[in-house]
């Protein structure tokens, strides 16, 4: 089988003080609509557990261009002047890039660090 070359990219929005329950179908209708986009993979939604107004959307996509191209939709245009008024700030949005635990390899960068 061969390897994806997988695209990783997590959000993480806190709703305004008090605007969490507007935020919420937002955010789910998003998530909905994102995996059944073209080379998603999956999209997990989750909750924080000690800041209830944080949330956190992760997705996987099967590529970079995939991932880009979501991005650059009217889905993802839409969703974010939806969220705006109920957001406190900016979303704070991290890529990552998968390792194996089992590939030692993939360690390097932090061997370094040692």
């Amino acid at each position: 089988m061969p390897e994806l070359d997988m695209s990783i990219h997590a959000a993480i929005y806190e709703a305004a003080s008090g605007r969490a329950p507007s935020l919420l179908p937002v955010l789910a209708k998003y998530v909905v609509m994102t995996r059944q986009a073209r080379g998603c993979i999956n999209v997990d939604f989750l909750l924080a557990t000690l800041n209830t107004h944080m949330f956190l959307v992760y997705e996987k996509w099967d590529s970079e261009q995939s991932r880009a191209a979501h991005y650059a939709s009217e889905l993802v245009a839409q969703s974010a002047a939806g969220m705006s008024p109920y957001l406190a700030g900016s979303p704070t949005m991290i890529q990552f890039e998968s390792i194996s635990a089992y590939d030692e390899g993939g360690l390097a960068p932090y061997e370094a660090e040692a």
